[in-house]
């Protein structure tokens, strides 16, 4: 992509520069609400051990607050070492990656396609502006080129 950003002008550059801006923002904003609805979804449906204060009851909680054990509705008591709680936050790292990886490419394919608009629009301007006659070519009497 620096091949084609050399080509550009100082006002296409900042134009870039400007839909860069706005682009991370927006791949931001998706990644860290996809990563909000993903940790729930997780939470909610796949990580069920892991404790959640509105479905568990503590039943041994340490002095300094740390909750040692809980229990569901149906009796079942849970622990800290749980593979449910264990891999909880190890699975939400690599949400953390993978939503990474997905906006770098994101983000790469468009500013790519960004760039490439540009350089079209600019040729497509000039050919348009060599086969479309100027002010000066025209006929005195004629205001449009096509009348």
């Amino acid at each position: 992509m620096t091949q084609e950003t050399e080509r550009l002008s100082a006002d296409e550059r900042k134009r870039v520069r400007r839909f860069s801006t706005a682009l991370t923002a927006a791949l931001l904003v998706l990644a860290l609400v996809t990563f909000w609805a993903v940790a729930y979804i997780l939470q909610d449906t796949v990580f069920t051990h892991y404790f959640d204060p509105q479905r568990h009851t503590i039943v041994e909680e340490a002095g300094n607050g740390e909750i040692l054990e809980w229990q569901d509705s149906q009796g079942n008591v849970y622990t800290p070492e749980d593979p449910h709680v264990v891999w909880y936050p190890v699975t939400l790292g690599f949400v953390v990656l993978f939503l990474m990886g997905i906006c770098y490419g994101l983000y790469v394919l468009m500013m790519e396609q960004y760039v490439a608009l540009i350089l079209v629009r600019r040729w497509y301007t000039g050919v348009l502006r060599d086969l479309l006659p100027t002010s000066k070519q025209k006929p005195d009497g004629q205001k449009y080129a096509w009348s």
